[in-house]
C-alpha cells in the first residue's frame, strides 16, 4: 500500500465551487484541475502544496546599526580580530568545529590554494558534481584562505562574501557556515534581511545585491574581503551578476580585457589594478559550467582549478548509485515537430509543452513509474510547464498516489512545508519544473523520474544530479533514473544513452552506470573496423613474395604499453566518447569553429594543449587565416587512456566550451548528415594532384576513411559531414605530410620484400637444381619438391 494514498472515492476532477485553503488542498491530495496556463498562473498558487523549512531571515537591521542580539546565532558582535605585526608574517586561524572532508575535498581545497599562493590566476572556477559537496568544500575553504594584505596601505582584509541565487541556499550557507564557526559573525542580505556590511561572513543573493541600482552592494568594501564565494556559478556571466563582481575585481567587467593536513597560510600580498584598487580572490563553485543563454563564463573566470568527475565518484562510493530505464515515447511525441531555440540551441518550452503534455504520454509516465518505482520512498518529477505539471501530478492522483507539486509561483512558506514533508517521507511523488534543478537538498531521493528530453547536457546532469546524494538513514540504496525517450535519434536530444555513448535507440532497463560503459564499450568496439585493429611494424612483414597488403588504419592509432608492459595499438575512438582525429604524430579535436585541442607526444609523456581561436577583429589582419591565441596546457601523463580522460573532463567543463559540448562527440547528429560540396571539394583539391584534377578524378586512398591503404575510395554524397570533418582536421593538422613518410616507407618496404622475394626464388631455384644433379650422380631421382 502507498503511503498516504488517498482512496478512489476522493479522488474526482471536481474543483469545490469556492477556492479552498492551501491546506485543505494538499491535505486531500485530490488531483488538480487541468487549466489554461494563464488561468494557472493566477489560480494555482492555492493548490501548490506544503512547503519546507522557513527560510533563515533575521530582524531588519542597517550597516549603521548592526544588530547586537546574542540569542541570535548570525547576530553576535564581532570577535576582536588579531592584530598583525607589521610585517604580517602570521595569520591566526580562524576556530571551527570539525568538518569531515572527503579526500577528492582535500585536493579541492589545496588546488585552490595552490593557485592563489602561485598568484597567477585569482578569479578561479572549481566543477563539482551535485552531492559531492560543494558547500562543505567552500565552508572548510573559509578558515584556510590567506588574508589579503594592501600593498600600499597595509590594511588586512579577512572577510568572506558569498553569493548565491536562491533564498533557499542562503539560508543553507549561512546555517552550514554557522555550525562551522560559532565564534564568526554570519550575516545574510536578502530581501528584508539587511546585513551590515562588517560581518565576517555575509551570504548574500545577486538578485538582492542587483536591485535598486545595486545600492545594497555600497555597502561592501572591496579592501575588506580576503574572498568572494559564488555558488552555482555558471549564473555569473548574467549582466547583472557581472556588475556585482567587477566591484571585487575591475578585471571580470564584461568590457574589461579578458582538512586535516590542510596548511594555514600566511597573508599574501593582493594584486591591484592600474587604478591601484584591490583585486579580491573570485572563487566559482557549479557542477555544470554551461549556460543555456550562451555567455561565456570565460570572460569571469580564468581557470577550472579542480574538476570532479561524477561517474568516477559513484565508483567511489562518494555519490548515490544509479540505475537507469528508458521508456521510448514510439509514435506518441513527434519530436521533429518541436521548435529549437536559435538562441540557446534547446527545445522552445511552450512547442515541447504542447507535445509532451498529452494524457497518453502522461499515463506512459505514471505506468514507468508503477512498474519500476512504486515501492520508492521519495520520487522527484521533472515537467515541462505549470500546466504539464498540474496535468502530471492528477495522472499519479488518479491511480492513487499522494503526488504534490512546486513551481516558480508557489509561495516560500508553502515550499517549506511542502519540502519539510517531502523530506521526512509524508508523500511519495514531489513534481516540480524549473525549481528544482539547483540548490535542493533532498538526499532520499531515490528515484528521478525525467518527464521532459533536453538538448542540454547541463540540465539532463542538473536533473540526474537531484538523486545523487548519499541517504543511509532512509535505507536508500541506490537511486533509479527513469528516463522518458522521443523517437528522433537526430536532434541533438541528451538522454540516457547519449550520455553514455550509446546508440539512442537502445533499450535500458535497471542498468547500472558501470554496465553501461560496458555496453558503450563494446558498441564502441562493434563500429570499429576490424580488419587489423593494429598493423604490426614494417619489418615483421611475412618475407612473401605474395605480399597481404594490410588494412593501414594507423591515423587513428595510438601506440602504448598494456598493464602486461607490452606494446599495443588502440583506435583512439576505443578511449574517448569525443570526436578526437588521429593526425598520425599528433591528435585533434576540433571544437566547432571555436579552436581545438592538439594531443602530442613529448618526450615519454603525452600533453595535450588548449587553443582557442581569438575574435575576427582580432586576426582580420591576418592572410593566413584565422588567429589563435596563446596555447594553455590541460593534462600531461605517461599513459594515452589517462591524458586523454583529463582532457575530456578538461574541454566538457571548460566555461567557454560547455554549451557546445553535446556536439563534439563522435555520436553528434551533426555528424552524420551528408558532407557539403564544399568539403567534398576542399578534400579532393588537396588529396588529388593536379592530372587527377583534370581527369576529374573523384576518388582518394582508403587510408583517409579507414580503408585499407590501396584502395579508392569516392567522394560522393555518402561521405559524411563527420568523416569530412575528420579528413580536414588530418590535412590541417600535418597529416598529409606524415602519410606521405609512410606511404614512402611502405612502398620501399614493398619493393624490398619484392628483391628479396626475388633473391629466395633464385635461391631455392639453385638448390633445386643442385639436388637434381647430385641425385642423378648418385643414380637416384628425386621428386621436385623434396627436401
Amino acid at each position: 500500500m502507498l503511503p498516504n494514498a488517498p482512496s478512489a472515492a476522493r479522488c474526482a476532477l471536481r474543483r469545490p465551487a469556492a477556492s479552498p485553503s492551501v491546506s485543505s488542498w494538499i491535505r486531500r491530495s485530490t488531483p488538480l484541475r487541468s487549466l489554461a496556463p494563464h488561468t494557472i498562473a493566477s489560480r494555482v498558487g492555492a493548490i501548490a502544496s506544503p512547503a519546507s523549512p522557513v527560510p533563515l531571515r533575521r530582524p531588519a537591521s542597517t550597516a549603521a546599526r548592526p544588530r547586537r542580539n546574542v540569542d541570535s546565532p548570525l547576530s553576535r558582535p564581532p570577535p576582536a580580530h588579531p592584530v598583525l605585526s607589521a610585517d604580517h608574517a602570521s595569520h591566526k586561524p580562524l576556530k571551527r568545529t570539525d568538518i569531515k572532508l572527503r579526500p577528492y575535498q582535500v585536493d579541492c581545497i589545496r588546488a585552490v590554494l595552490d593557485e592563489l599562493e602561485r598568484g597567477e590566476f585569482s578569479r578561479l572556477g572549481v566543477s563539482a558534481p551535485t552531492g559531492s559537496g560543494k558547500t562543505a568544500i567552500f565552508t572548510s575553504l573559509i578558515s584556510h584562505l590567506p588574508a589579503l594584505v594592501h600593498p600600499v596601505t597595509g590594511e588586512v582584509a579577512t572577510r568572506v562574501l558569498i553569493i548565491v541565487n536562491s533564498i533557499q541556499l542562503a539560508s543553507q550557507t549561512a546555517q552550514a557556515v554557522t555550525r562551522a564557526y560559532p565564534d564568526l559573525i554570519v550575516e545574510v542580505e536578502q530581501g528584508r534581511s539587511l546585513a551590515s556590511g562588517t560581518a565576517d561572513v555575509t551570504v548574500c543573493t545577486y538578485q538582492t545585491l542587483a536591485r535598486s541600482s545595486f545600492s545594497r552592494l555600497e555597502k561592501f568594501l572591496p579592501e575588506h574581503y580576503k574572498a568572494v564565494i559564488v555558488d552555482e556559478a555558471h549564473h555569473a556571466a548574467a549582466p547583472s551578476y557581472l556588475e556585482i563582481l567587477a566591484r571585487f575585481d575591475s578585471h571580470a567587467d564584461p568590457d574589461a580585457l579578458p582538512d586535516s593536513d590542510l596548511p594555514t597560510p600566511a597573508p599574501l600580498l593582493a594584486n591591484v589594478d592600474s587604478l591601484g584598487r584591490m583585486r579580491v580572490p573570485l572563487l566559482a563553485f557549479t557542477a555544470t559550467w554551461g549556460r543555456a543563454d550562451g555567455l561565456a563564463l570565460g570572460k569571469v573566470f580564468e581557470k577550472i582549478v579542480w574538476h570532479g568527475e561524477w561517474l568516477s565518484m559513484i565508483k567511489g562510493r562518494w555519490l548515490s548509485q544509479l540505475e537507469f530505464t528508458t521508456v521510448h515515447l514510439g509514435t506518441a511525441v513527434d519530436m521533429a515537430k518541436i521548435d529549437v531555440s536559435s538562441a540557446t540551441g534547446e527545445f522552445n518550452t511552450a512547442s515541447l509543452a504542447r507535445a509532451l503534455d498529452k494524457r497518453e504520454v502522461n499515463e506512459l509516465a505514471v505506468d514507468a513509474w508503477f512498474e519500476n518505482a512504486r515501492e520508492r520512498r521519495s520520487t522527484l518529477v521533472f515537467a515541462v510547464s505549470v500546466a504539464h505539471v498540474v496535468s502530471l501530478t492528477n495522472a499519479f492522483r488518479e491511480r492513487g498516489v499522494d503526488a504534490r507539486f512546486v513551481y516558480e509561483g508557489t509561495k516560500q512558506k508553502d515550499r517549506d512545508e511542502l519540502y519539510r514533508a517531502f523530506k521526512a517521507g509524508e508523500f511519495a511523488v514531489l513534481v516540480n519544473c524549473g525549481i528544482l534543478t539547483e540548490g535542493a537538498d533532498f538526499p532520499a531521493i531515490d528515484c528521478v523520474l525525467l518527464a521532459r528530453p533536453t538538448r542540454s547536457q547541463n540540465l539532463f546532469l542538473q536533473m540526474l544530479g537531484r538523486g545523487l546524494r548519499l541517504s543511509p538513514d532512509t535505507g536508500k540504496r541506490n537511486c533509479l533514473v527513469i528516463d522518458l525517450i522521443g523517437t528522433s535519434s537526430d536532434l541533438g536530444v541528451v538522454c540516457t544513452p547519449t550520455l553514455f555513448g550509446i546508440d539512442p535507440a537502445t533499450v535500458i532497463e535497471g542498468r547500472s552506470t558501470q554496465q553501461l560503459e560496458d555496453v558503450a564499450s563494446q558498441q564502441a568496439a562493434a563500429r570499429t573496423p576490424d580488419p587489423e585493429p593494429a598493423p604490426p611494424p614494417i619489418s615483421a612483414l611475412s618475407h612473401r613474395h605474395s605480399i597481404s597488403y594490410k588494412h593501414y588504419t594507423a591515423f587513428d592509432l595510438v601506440s602504448q604499453l598494456d598493464a602486461a608492459g607490452q606494446e599495443e595499438h588502440v583506435p583512439v575512438s576505443r578511449l574517448s566518447r569525443l570526436a578526437w582525429v588521429g593526425c598520425g604524430e599528433v591528435w585533434v579535436l576540433e571544437l566547432m569553429g571555436r579552436g581545438y585541442v592538439k594531443v602530442l607526444r613529448d618526450g615519454s609523456e603525452f600533453t595535450s594543449l588548449l587553443y582557442l581561436r581569438l575574435p575576427a577583429f582580432l586576426s582580420s589582419n591576418s592572410s593566413r587565416g584565422p588567429r589563435y591565441a596563446t596555447p594553455v596546457p590541460l593534462a600531461a601523463h605517461e599513459s594515452f587512456t589517462l591524458l586523454l580522460r583529463a582532457t575530456d573532463a578538461a574541454v566538457l567543463n571548460h566555461p567557454e566550451l560547455a554549451e557546445i559540448s553535446h556536439s563534439l562527440t563522435r555520436f553528434a547528429p551533426w555528424r552524420r548528415a551528408p558532407a557539403s560540396e564544399s568539403q567534398r571539394n576542399y578534400i579532393l583539391k588537396k588529396l588529388l594532384n593536379t592530372e587527377e584534377q583534370a581527369m576529374g578524378v573523384n576518388s582518394i586512398e582508403g587510408v583517409w576513411l579507414g580503408q585499407p591503404w590501396k584502395a579508392r575510395v569516392p567522394i560522393d554524397d555518402k561521405v559524411t559531414k563527420g568523416q569530412a570533418s575528420d579528413v580536414v582536421s588530418r590535412l590541417t593538422h600535418g597529416g598529409l605530410g606524415w602519410w606521405k613518410k609512410q606511404r614512402g616507407t611502405l612502398v620501399r618496404e614493398e619493393k624490398r620484400q619484392v628483391r628479396e622475394g626475388e633473391r629466395l626464388e633464385k635461391r631455392l631455384e639453385k638448390a633445386r637444381i643442385a639436388r637434381e644433379a647430385r641425385a642423378k650422380k648418385a643414380g637416384a631421382q628425386v621428386p621436385d619438391g623434396a627436401t
